[in-house]
């Protein structure tokens, strides 16, 4: 999965600033899928985040009512500064996370 490829990856690198943030992230990719709803990043760095980009929240919520059923657990944050590493592009780094 996309959260064991980024875990493996951290384990033969050097710390990084925010790598902690990095390592929540990989975490709930391990066990789930993690949905964006925002206008503050594109499509395409969402996706290369190994995240799925959403319009809205209604899209977000009917694609895991479809994909997992009724019984899924949903989890929202409306502020996830401290689950998801700021991105920063123009930062360098190794952009596969």
């Amino acid at each position: 999965s996309s959260g064991e490829e980024i875990l493996e990856y951290l384990k033969h690198s050097s710390p990084k600033e925010e790598q902690w943030a990095v390592q929540h992230l990989a975490y709930f990719l391990t066990h789930g899928e993690i949905g964006l709803v925002t206008r503050g990043i594109s499509e395409e760095d969402v996706k290369r985040l190994k995240m799925k980009y959403f319009e809205n929240l209604k899209n977000a919520i009917s694609y895991a009512f479809n994909k997992y059923g009724e019984n899924i657990r949903i989890l929202i944050i409306k502020k996830p500064d401290f689950v998801i590493p700021l991105y920063n592009p123009q930062k360098g780094g190794d952009e596969r996370f």
